[in-house]
């Protein structure tokens, strides 16, 4: 709705003489947030087709561990620890 007035913008805020846009699409599978460890981590759990589980902790919530390691490790145990709690609330559901 706004592509009108952000070409406008563009042409009026800089010297460009040209744009390039195009309109995409997503497609996303439904997920659950969890929250884990201390709060600070927030992983996304989905089912796959075939029901294979899951989980993406995000970015935001690695924080704080030291260098690349850290917070493969941190991503690691996050995502693993998300996969459990949902396998357990799932089991409660039933």
């Amino acid at each position: 709705d706004a592509l009108d007035g952000v070409i406008d913008a563009c042409f009026h805020e800089t010297a460009t003489i040209g744009l390039r846009w195009s309109r995409g699409m997503r497609t996303v599978l439904a997920r659950r947030a969890l929250t884990i460890g201390d709060g600070d981590t927030a992983v996304k759990v989905v089912t796959r087709p075939g029901a294979m589980r899951t989980a993406k902790a995000e970015a935001a919530g690695l924080h704080g561990a030291a260098g690349h390691a850290g917070r493969a490790r941190r991503r690691h145990d996050a995502e693993a620890a998300a996969l459990l709690k949902d396998e357990t609330r799932d089991d409660d559901d039933r």
